[in-house]
């Protein structure tokens, strides 16, 4: 994070994900223009704070295959509407209908003609694959909500009479929420159409467990190429390219050799005669030998860059990620764009990528790369040309032209020359301006896709970070329009509701697209604040709104102000250089003038985070309780829960979990003394290290809890049902969710009966008796959830309303309905008095019900 505070008037404050301007003056509102800002450093940073929260914690990793089996576990899983006997909860989809996330995948079909036909078909990294049947305006979603599809890249065979088929490729080793292999967003597969898009079907030899020496060769695949002479399938998988010569039937290695980390992100293309073209980097790859730019051409390959050829092409370790663009109008011309090791910083500015122009007709090579895009000044990840270490990086040739060529890293560009000289290059996306963060209209930073309509050239699709942006190319200054509509990919890190009974107004922070607002009655969402979106919280009525970005920033919002007016910094002084990247923080739901916050270690609060003055000074923000951070150590304050009801200093508690695997009470919270050392709730109750990711609290007892670890490998889901007891006792109720990460909790109470909900990497499940490890749960919603990683859980007492973050598929809400305990009575007459007996019903192990006498 970047920080510069000038001790006059006016400030200019630089975070990572956020711009902020400021004057001062001596009204009570603050005016500040926010921008969305992305940094080199977010991906890394975000991988390994997810990565060290799902690794298993005696391993340090991932369990090879985890995804598979999570799955196959899953769909073990009953579901409450199969019981016939409960009243089922019903989720609705609460949007947004109007953003995206991020897409890599993305085609036009290839008989588009903007009339009878237009299709387009596109995929998200963790929402799935979605078709559009008229041009783009509206999506529905086609790929099953049983997987998870991580979609990455699309493919269409070209051939005549076989253009109903289509392939996608799953697996995004670069940029995704968890790096490591194996792990939560890694890919499963590539899946195969023969009916347009409509349907899809997971080629069985691309599943973890396939005849490969190594079980995950499928599990980052970059690209797919149909060859458009004989129908043969190629796949980009890490550091080697795959054939297929039976419609993905049965595969063999091309290219390359299979192994090395995940960072070895390959390419490959193929011309209209046939001749193939693949790149394998340096980075990562086994061996470095195969890296470079290779060509098959009568049926053998030749390599024509690496290895020390052509001079200006590195090679090893600057050799990073290489996209490859052929030009439609002469295919005798390939471009290459590739990312060259540099992470650039206005210290030394320097552009992050090399582009080269290969004749095939002379077997030559032309460095075009001192003419990508430097733009005056200095802007990090913003200007010079910056691709986040490849992370975004894409190159495309208009279809009529063959001087024109589109590159996007953080920011999309177009040369109306081939870039043989920087004079007829400009910005059509990304950031507005080299100079500012400011988002270019209805286009989003971070560019991966670029396609053509096949009835008019100067029609592009683009995909980013933002989703999905149609343009007309053909202007001089391009403009966008959005093109997300039910395009539901939206990756909640955190959500909350307004308290207020019967409100749907809803916030939530996402992972690239800042935090966006759902008012009454829409599910088109506002964006109310830029950057990588954290904590959430939103007060009674809605008249004030918490927002925040990565690394540490936290503000409140006035509801009624226009966006882009905050009226108060919550941000402490002085973060630590250890806090979380996603910004964590705590407004309690029924108290909501109290904030809590997690710099590291540290616990900061806020009694009276509505009317804390916009000019108090950095100190008074935040009060820390000083007494945490001496108790707890040298650890992450991972979660944070509050008991229920209006505050109360005898009963009122907050609770938070640690990254090791430890629960801690605070008593009094809003109004103890800074130096209160909190209690610690499960020492000596065998709990496993890992991250405590969240914690739910029982809405009519500060004793109740439930606690769950998002690691991989350990014992999840714990009950506690004494928490306020001075030595708590702590049981094991995982149960059948033996292998998922847990991401969420929460409990719900109506009518004396209590339900208790786990949001996992394979979606929601609920129980309503707890029986230790022999915990049954079933599962939620799956004809509107699925599969999605459930990531935050919040429920509103006042109604029994439960809000439902995704991280993937947007925002769901359900009005619980608790269920029906089923059952008969039956009786006898005893000395002239009827005696009644109630006959509960229970599952039984054979999935009939046996008979239990009350």
């Amino acid at each position: 994070m970047k920080k510069c505070f000038h001790k006059n008037s006016c400030f200019l404050l630089f975070s990572i994900g956020i711009t902020l301007l400021s004057c001062q003056n001596s009204s009570s509102e603050k005016t500040m223009e926010y921008v969305s800002e992305k940094s080199e450093s977010d991906p890394e940073m975000r991988w390994k704070e997810e990565f060290d929260m799902l690794k298993n914690p005696t391993t340090g990793k991932i369990p090879y295959g985890i995804r598979r089996d999570e799955l196959d576990e899953a769909a073990t899983v009953r579901l409450k509407e199969e019981f016939g006997l409960f009243s089922g909860n019903a989720y609705v989809f609460q949007g947004p209908d109007n953003l995206g996330g991020r897409c890599r995948a993305l085609a036009y079909d290839i008989r588009y003609n903007g009339a009878a036909n237009r299709v387009i078909l596109a995929g998200g990294v963790s929402g799935g694959m979605f078709r559009s049947t008229d041009g783009g305006l509206n999506w529905s979603r086609v790929s099953s909500l049983n997987d998870i599809n991580s979609v990455t890249c699309l493919a269409q065979d070209p051939r005549p009479g076989n253009q109903d088929t289509w392939y996608f490729g799953t697996g995004e080793s670069l940029g995704n929420s968890a790096t490591g292999s194996g792990s939560f967003y890694f890919g499963f597969g590539i899946y195969k159409s023969t009916d347009n898009g409509l349907t899809w079907n997971q080629l069985v030899n691309t599943a973890a467990g396939s005849q490969f020496s190594f079980d995950f060769q499928f599990d980052f695949v970059s690209r797919i190429a149909v060859n458009p002479v004989n129908g043969e399938v190629y796949a980009a998988t890490t550091n080697s390219i795959i054939r297929s010569t039976n419609g993905g039937n049965t595969w063999t290695n091309d290219l390359g050799a299979f192994g090395g980390n995940s960072g070895g992100i390959t390419d490959v293309t193929i011309t209209n005669t046939g001749i193939v073209y693949a790149s394998i980097p340096g980075r990562g790859s086994a061996p470095v030998a195969n890296e470079g730019i290779w060509k098959k051409e009568g049926g053998s390959w030749t390599r024509i860059a690496g290895g020390g050829a052509p001079a200006w092409f590195n090679t090893g370790n600057n050799l990073g990620r290489i996209v490859l663009g052929l030009t439609p109008s002469n295919q005798d011309i390939l471009y290459a764009l590739y990312f060259n090791g540099i992470t650039s910083t206005c210290l030394v500015p320097a552009i992050e990528a090399e582009l080269g122009r290969y004749d095939r007709n002379t077997d030559m090579w032309t460095d075009l790369s001192a003419n990508l895009p430097d733009e005056p000044g200095c802007l990090s990840g913003n200007d010079p040309f910056a691709v986040q270490g490849g992370y975004d990086l894409a190159i495309s040739v208009k279809p009529d032209n063959p001087n024109v060529v589109f590159i996007g890293g953080t920011n999309a560009y177009r040369s109306n020359n081939g870039f043989t000289s920087s004079m007829q290059t400009t910005r059509i996306g990304g950031y507005v301006s080299a100079g500012s963060y400011g988002q270019y209209a209805n286009h989003h930073a971070d560019v991966h896709a670029f396609a053509f309509a096949p009835n008019n050239p100067n029609i592009m699709l683009c995909g980013t970070d933002g989703g999905l942006h149609e343009g007309d190319i053909s202007q001089s200054v391009v403009s966008w329009n959005l093109r997300n509509n039910n395009f539901s990919t939206f990756q909640y890190y955190y959500a909350a509701m307004d308290p207020t009974a019967g409100s749907d107004k809803y916030i939530g922070g996402t992972q690239d697209n800042g935090t966006n607002y759902r008012n009454s009655g829409t599910n088109s969402h506002i964006p109310i604040f830029g950057g990588d979106g954290v904590s959430v919280g939103i007060s009674n009525n809605n008249i004030n709104q918490y927002v925040g970005v990565q690394n540490g920033i936290v503000y409140r919002r006035l509801s009624t102000l226009n966006n882009g007016f905050i009226n108060a910094n919550l941000t402490p002084a002085d973060l630590s250089a250890n806090k979380l990247f996603i910004t964590l923080f705590h407004l309690d739901p029924d108290n909501s003038t109290v904030l809590y916050y997690a710099d590291f270690n540290e616990l900061h609060r806020n009694a009276r985070a509505d009317t804390v003055s916009i000019n108090a000074a950095e100190a008074n923000r935040m009060q820390q309780i000083t007494g945490v951070a001496s108790t707890i150590g040298a650890v992450n304050i991972r979660s944070f829960a509050t008991s229920r009801g209006a505050y109360n200093a005898a009963t009122s508690k907050l609770y938070f979990g640690t990254s090791n695997g430890r629960i801690f009470r605070l008593d009094d919270p809003r109004d103890c003394s800074t130096a209160t050392a909190p209690v610690e709730i499960n020492a000596g109750a065998g709990m496993p290290n890992g991250t405590i990711m969240a914690i739910g609290v029982n809405q009519r007892s500060a004793d109740t809890l439930m606690a769950v670890y998002s690691n991989y490998g350990i014992t999840n889901i714990w009950f506690c049902g004494n928490a306020t007891a001075a030595n708590p006792t702590w049981t094991a109720i995982e149960g059948n969710l033996t292998l998922p990460s847990i991401r969420s909790a929460a409990i719900a109470i109506s009518d004396g009966q209590v339900e208790y909900y786990v949001g996992t990497s394979t979606g929601l499940y609920s129980t309503t008796a707890l029986n230790g490890n022999s915990t049954v749960w079933v599962k939620e919603g799956a004809g509107s959830i699925g599969n999605a990683l459930v990531i935050d859980l919040k429920i509103r007492p006042a109604d029994n309303r439960m809000l439902v973050a995704t991280h993937g598929n947007g925002l769901f809400v359900t009005d619980i309905l608790l269920p029906v305990q089923m059952g008969k009575f039956e009786g006898q007459i005893v000395n002239d008095k009827s005696q009644l007996y109630w006959e509960t019903l229970t599952e039984s192990n054979n999935k009939g019900f046996d008979i239990e006498k009350s």
